[in-house]
């Protein structure tokens, strides 16, 4: 006989909600953050921080939301692979919430390294005053199509740390209160704040890098 549990609709669409939730929060967490977050790469240069602080924000903000909800559908469709006796991540083991962050980050990573190229050297001004495209197309005739992709290494490494995110904000979800239904949204976004500032702690070497 099959002994597989069979999943209620509710959990087979977890992982949409998932893609959306990130896909939303993706967008205005990048919009409300990117002025802060051209101050970070400007302290990391030494570059004035007086110019524009919005220099460069279209293209983060317009793919943040696909970035996040690729990343998060990965993440809800892997920890529900790997644990396929839990109804929910905080009942997942450590290990499986930590390797499905890294499998979001590790889909992501090819296509974030662009934008992270593209947006630190309109954040840094290296290209005043040109577009998304001009700065490609400069990248390009200078390079060749692997000068988009440098970096790629650091940031690969720096998306798959995504797993460590994952399971601060899973620990937290526990220690708050358990399942993540349960849980009111001040304690959720509670937990996700905590989850940002413990990774940032591991992964800022690798985002100077």
């Amino acid at each position: 006989a099959d002994l597989r549990r069979t999943r209620s609709p509710r959990e087979a669409a977890a992982a949409s909600e998932a893609m959306v939730a990130g896909c939303v929060a993706g967008s205005i967490g990048q919009l409300v953050g990117f002025p802060l977050d051209t101050l970070k790469v400007r302290t990391q240069l030494q570059a004035s921080p007086s110019m524009a602080l919005f220099s460069g924000w279209r293209v983060p903000v317009a793919t943040a939301g696909a970035i996040n909800c690729a990343n998060f559908g990965v993440y809800d469709s892997a920890w529900r692979h790997l644990a396929k006796d839990v109804d929910d991540d905080v009942d997942a083991p450590s290990h499986v919430v930590f390797a499905a962050g890294a499998c979001g980050g590790f889909v992501i990573s090819p296509v974030s390294t662009v934008i992270s190229r593209v947006k630190v050297l309109q954040q840094s001004c290296a290209f005043p005053g040109r577009g998304v495209f001009d700065v490609c197309r400069s990248l390009v005739e200078g390079g060749g199509m692997r000068s988009l992709w440098c970096g790629f290494s650091a940031n690969f490494c720096m998306e798959c740390c995504r797993g460590f995110y994952m399971l601060f904000f899973v620990g937290a979800k526990r220690y708050l209160g358990g399942e993540s239904k349960d849980l009111a949204l001040w304690k959720r976004s509670l937990a996700g704040a905590f989850a940002g500032v413990a990774s940032w702690v591991v992964v800022y070497p690798l985002d100077v890098v």
